[in-house]
């Protein structure tokens, strides 16, 4: 598996698949972006890379290609836009294995200022994949808006979700007295990345209409300098808020979820790959996964869960309080919905079975 990021401990979408194949005894050759925090897997050997510039990253690419072309045990090559896929492909073909993306990221122009012959070779390397699994299906559109010789590619959903029971909120007490936060109030998460496009200044601006007994707790998902903790410490004085910039293990993200009562998953934008999240939205599915109600925008493609009422929808951040407190007023039916929202439209355990059923047939096809 060849990704282009190095989101690979906070990403589902990337960390179930590779955990799934591995413990049916494939093994897995994982190269990303380095991190930080890497919680290893069993039969997945993770190989960090920096950039392709680099001579160290050059000298891998190199050996994968070699042992490609020379070993031929490569049995699937999976890869994600926009780089990565173009060297997945040439190794896919040197391997003599099928090529597979894993789409979860939209890279057009409107997302993403690649230079165009770049565009195009990742295009034309997408033509040739075997199978394509994206995490919502509404994003094909976007695709083969973009490039129309993607529609006849064929696709499979899996959600950006966690596979298994969330965490029992046994920690709950000990996670909120870390936080600072009473066993009596409402907690209000909201995890991901703590920027503008993600709703911070959102959440900030309403912070100071915040419900009684109700309380926002910031968690990053990854490492960030943007924010100046000094800054965040009196803001923290004067309102009702935590921040916790440093990123959790990817284990320990469901005690922090298991012990709110409430998730947010805001976004701002007009580009597609904003537009058209869905169900991509990893913090969207934990909520959901753990029965906590959400507060959401119609910014995302998140609507479904008003449907089945597993959270409010709102327009304005100034909505925000007052969703708040509709979702306390009858937290037991929205977290039962939550729950129900998650089972019927995003458990990995609804999807991964036609995606493996889809990866072994393009293995044997080959």
């Amino acid at each position: 598996m060849i990704l282009e990021h190095g989101w690979v401990e906070t990403q589902p979408f990337v960390r179930e698949p590779i955990a799934h194949l591995a413990a049916e005894g494939f093994e897995v050759d994982l190269i990303a972006r380095a991190t930080e925090n890497w919680t290893p897997i069993e039969g997945v050997r993770y190989l960090p890379r920096g950039s392709l510039r680099t001579p160290a990253a050059q000298a891998l690419a190199a050996r994968l290609l070699a042992r490609g072309a020379l070993r031929r045990d490569y049995d699937l090559v999976i890869a994600t836009p926009a780089i990565s896929l173009v060297f997945g492909a040439v190794l896919a073909r040197l391997a003599g294995a099928p090529l597979v993306v894993l789409h979860d990221e939209l890279w057009t122009p409107r997302d993403i200022n690649l230079a165009p012959r770049l565009r195009d070779a990742m295009y034309r390397a997408h033509e040739r994949a075997a199978l394509t699994i994206i995490t919502d299906l509404r994003r094909v559109e976007v695709l083969e808006e973009e490039w129309p010789a993607l529609r006849g590619q064929r696709f499979v959903e899996l959600p950006n979700a966690p596979a298994g029971e969330p965490t029992p909120p046994h920690d709950r007490e000990r996670v909120r007295a870390e936080l600072g936060v009473s066993p009596d109030m409402t907690l209000v998460l909201n995890a991901g990345s703590l920027t503008r496009r993600f709703g911070l200044d959102d959440l900030l601006e309403a912070l100071p209409h915040f419900p009684e007994q109700a309380v926002l707790v910031c968690q990053s998902a990854m490492h960030t300098h943007r924010l100046d903790p000094a800054v965040l410490a009196l803001v923290e004085a004067r309102y009702p808020v935590r921040f916790r910039l440093e990123p959790l293990p990817y284990g320990q993200v469901d005690q922090l979820v298991a012990a709110a009562d409430i998730g947010v998953a805001l976004y701002h934008g007009t580009i597609p790959n904003v537009r058209y999240v869905g169900k991509g939205s990893g913090k969207l599915n934990r909520y959901l996964r753990a029965g906590k109600p959400v507060i959401v925008d119609r910014n995302a493609n998140l609507e479904f869960v008003a449907d089945y009422e597993a959270g409010v929808v709102i327009s304005h951040p100034s909505e925000i309080p007052s969703a708040i407190a509709n979702i306390t007023e009858r937290y037991e039916t929205f977290s039962a919905n939550a729950r129900r929202c998650f089972d019927e439209q995003l458990a990995f355990e609804t999807h991964w079975p036609q995606v493996r059923a889809a990866l072994g047939e393009v293995m044997v096809e080959s």
